[in-house]
């Protein structure tokens, strides 16, 4: 089976579970081209890529219960300096396998200029909970961690938590984010039984 890595530094990687040694040989293609996908300029909207390379080189046979990797490289030539955003494409290698072709896309992603980096980390679970329903009732957490409940007695402690994430950002300068909440109702489920979760708040810390 053929399988690959592409983070930083591509690798092609073969493992040999046909039950006998394989012969393979690995092509690399003549170029590929990669559009903007993010952060984009008008200075360029594509670049190319070329001068293909892998190692080892060559036939190679791979024992069976065992794999053979190849690692790749490839070489980028941007027109101008002011090109900026972030890149994506698909270099198409091919991998002969006993006489037998097939094509392995190994993505590509390069990242040009100052591109600040966005991630969100799940803080807390939002925690409703115990709640004891013998009929129709409303339970609702605010963005503060307190609950109300309708009617009041269905609630039988006070253990509820307001769900949380973090945001942060890589970029040196301020930036502005906005975060969409679900439109929708979130189906909850437990055996025969099931009931909605809706009409969620964002709120700054």
């Amino acid at each position: 089976m053929i399988s690959h890595r592409d983070e930083h530094q591509g690798i092609i990687r073969y493992n040999n579970d046909t039950g006998s040694s394989v012969k393979i040989q690995i092509t690399r293609p003549g170029s590929a081209s990669f559009t903007c996908v993010a952060n984009c300029n008008n200075a360029c909207s594509s670049l190319n890529a070329s001068s293909f390379t892998f190692n080892p080189q060559g036939n190679k046979t791979v024992q069976n219960n065992s794999s053979q990797e190849w690692d790749l490289g490839t070489s980028v030539v941007v027109s101008s300096t002011s090109c900026q955003g972030i890149f994506e494409g698909v270099a198409n290698y091919t991998a002969k396998v006993d006489k037998v072709s097939q094509t392995v896309p190994i993505g590509i992603k390069i990242t040009l200029g100052n591109i600040p980096i966005i991630t969100v980390t799940a803080q807390d679970d939002m925690n409703f909970g115990d709640i004891l329903s013998s009929s129709s009732s409303t339970v609702s957490v605010g963005t503060n961690g307190n609950r109300t409940c309708s009617p009041p007695s269905n609630c039988i402690n006070n253990q509820s938590i307001q769900g949380s994430f973090l945001v942060q950002s890589s970029s040196n300068t301020p930036l502005s984010i906005t975060v969409d909440c679900p439109t929708g109702a979130v189906p909850m489920t437990g055996g025969s039984n099931n009931f909605y979760i809706d009409s969620f708040v964002c709120s700054l810390s």
